[in-house]
C-alpha cells in the first residue's frame, strides 16, 4: 500500500500527490493507509479531508483498493465515502473500532472491517458488538504490526463462537477478494 497517512497530511511536500500518482503508475499497489484522525489536536481536519479526498479520487482513477483510517471522525468519513465514492476495486476499514451502526453502514457499501486484537480486547465491547453484526462476507482480520494472526484468529473465533479454522479461512477468502485488483 502506498498512500498518505493522516498523522503526516500537515508535513507532506506540497507535491506529494503527484508523487503518489506516479508512483501508482509504476507500482501496482493499493492506496493507504489513509483517512481521518481527529483525535489529533495538532492535526487539521480540513487538510486531512483534502488528502482523503484525494487518494480516494487515486484509488477509483488507478482502479485499486484503499485502506482506510479513522479515529474519532467516524461521521465525516462515511459523508466523504459518499461523496466522493468507493473505489470500485474496493475498500477497507483498517483496525475498525467503530461502532455496530457504523459497520453496517460501511458495510453497506460495499466496504469490507479489518480487526485487529487490539480491537477486539475485552475492554472493547463497543467494537466487539461491532465485530458480531458483520457480515461474514466483509470480515477482514489484521495484525497491525503487534500480535500474532493465529492470537487474533483466535480472538475473533471466541467473541463469534465459531471454530478457529472456520474463521482463517473465511478471512482468507475475503482477503483475497479485497485485494483481487493487486492479486491478478
Amino acid at each position: 500500500m502506498l498512500g498518505l497517512h493522516p498523522w503526516h497530511v500537515a508535513a507532506a511536500s506540497p507535491d506529494w500527490a503527484m508523487r503518489l500518482e506516479a508512483l501508482l503508475r509504476e507500482h501496482r499497489t493499493g492506496v493507504g493507509e489513509c483517512g481521518l484522525d481527529f483525535a489529533r489536536k495538532e492535526s487539521d481536519r480540513t487538510e486531512q479531508e483534502a488528502a482523503f479526498r484525494i487518494q480516494l479520487r487515486l484509488a477509483q482513477s488507478f482502479h485499486r483498493p484503499i485502506a482506510i483510517h479513522v479515529v474519532q471522525a467516524w461521521g465525516r468519513c462515511l459523508d466523504l465515502l459518499k461523496e466522493v465514492g468507493v473505489p470500485p476495486a474496493g475498500a477497507l476499514v483498517h483496525a475498525f473500532s467503530g461502532s455496530r451502526d457504523m459497520a453496517l453502514a460501511l458495510q453497506s457499501l460495499g466496504i469490507f472491517l479489518s480487526f485487529s486484537r487490539e480491537s477486539l480486547r475485552p475492554d472493547r465491547p463497543k467494537a466487539r458488538e461491532a465485530l458480531r453484526s458483520v457480515n461474514p462476507g466483509f470480515l477482514l482480520l489484521e495484525t497491525d504490526g503487534a500480535t500474532d494472526l493465529g492470537a487474533v484468529v483466535m480472538a475473533g473465533a471466541e467473541i463469534l463462537q465459531i471454530p478457529e479454522e472456520d474463521l482463517a479461512a473465511l478471512t482468507w477468502e475475503n482477503g483475497q477478494r479485497c485485494f483481487r485488483e493487486l492479486l491478478a
